[in-house]
């Protein structure tokens, strides 16, 4: 006759703790790839143009650009090629940005002179 003590306690103690099955190796390298991260697509949002009449966008190269800071000739890329970052932090950006608040000043400024009448 087999005692059932014994062989619990040779599977993991008197108590019969250890599960009994297949022992289980350490992961091999193939196991132990992390899971495939799906990249986000960012989405330009036309509401972003609300309040911000110089903000361009390309649909055909999914592009953002700055048409103040274009025509101000300024050799960045918000003014040449757009950037492909499509997010309201990066406009929030380019809005904070000391070159294109000075541009939009000027835009501003010259607005307001073409529009009043001449005088003399």
């Amino acid at each position: 006759a087999v005692d059932c003590s014994a062989v619990a306690a040779a599977a993991g103690g008197a108590d019969g703790a250890r599960a009994s099955g297949p022992s289980h190796s350490p992961p091999t390298p193939s196991d132990a790839r992390p899971a495939k991260r799906t990249r986000r697509v960012w989405i330009f949002n036309p509401k972003w143009r609300t309040g911000r009449d110089w903000l361009e966008y390309d649909a055909a190269n999914e592009t953002m650009g700055c048409s103040v800071c274009r025509l101000a000739g300024e050799s960045g890329k918000w003014a040449r090629t757009g950037i492909t970052r499509l997010r309201l932090e990066a406009i929030t950006s380019h809005a904070n940005d000391q070159k294109h608040q000075r541009h939009l000043a000027d835009a501003l400024a010259s607005e307001r002179a073409a529009s009043e009448p001449a005088r003399g």
